[in-house]
């Protein structure tokens, strides 16, 4: 599976923003031989303000990610995992099950989940709710790209409500489903 990177990740400035704590540097190595300087020496030495999720963040739209084909194999294989054996999903030319919208979408959320700036901790998000929207079924020889906005961010006493919407259109541009959901996101305590 093909990951899109927010554009702050393609950014030189924000390497250093990617080692999050608890978690090993990058070598320099993979970074050109630049020498980056320790979290606690930045902190010692310029003023860092928070850059957590915020309600500014709304409307934050990502870059669309990889085209991604829906094949009859995938449909049957998703179908053969879900238990579901209707037969629209198996015949000549297959639909898939309203779910598979999930597997499209997910590199989408893939960027907003990995956004640096956003401080987004997988292990401290509650999923909350998701209903999907269709214009029309997906369908078997479908190419389609999934691009994901933030639409609103809640901040509440060290935590955050986020409402976000993936997109899926075909490459020529049609509306075909959407993918809306809201979690919860825990602030890690200060020590």
């Amino acid at each position: 599976m093909s990951l899109c990177l927010p554009p702050s990740l393609a950014d030189e400035k924000h390497v250093c923003s990617l080692a999050r704590p608890g978690q090993r540097r990058a070598s320099l190595a993979q970074h050109g031989g630049a020498r980056f300087p320790r979290r606690s020496q930045l902190r010692e030495s310029v003023s860092v303000a928070s850059m957590a999720i915020a309600e500014a963040h709304a409307g934050r739209r990502y870059p669309a990610c990889d085209p991604y084909q829906v094949s009859t194999a995938k449909i049957a294989e998703f179908a053969t995992a879900l238990g579901d054996d209707n037969p629209r999903y198996r015949d000549a030319s297959p639909i898939t099950p309203p779910t598979f919208a999930a597997v499209i979408s997910a590199p989408a959320w893939n960027q907003l989940f990995s956004d640096p700036e956003l401080e987004l901790s997988l292990e401290r998000i509650v999923h909350g709710d998701q209903r999907f929207t269709f214009h029309r079924p997906l369908r078997a020889g479908d190419v389609v790209i999934a691009t994901v906005t933030i639409d609103k961010v809640r901040v509440r006493a060290g935590s955050e409500l986020v409402s976000a919407t993936v997109d899926i259109s075909g490459r020529d541009g049609e509306q075909i489903c959407s993918a809306h959901a809201t979690f919860y996101h825990a602030r890690e305590a200060l020590a």
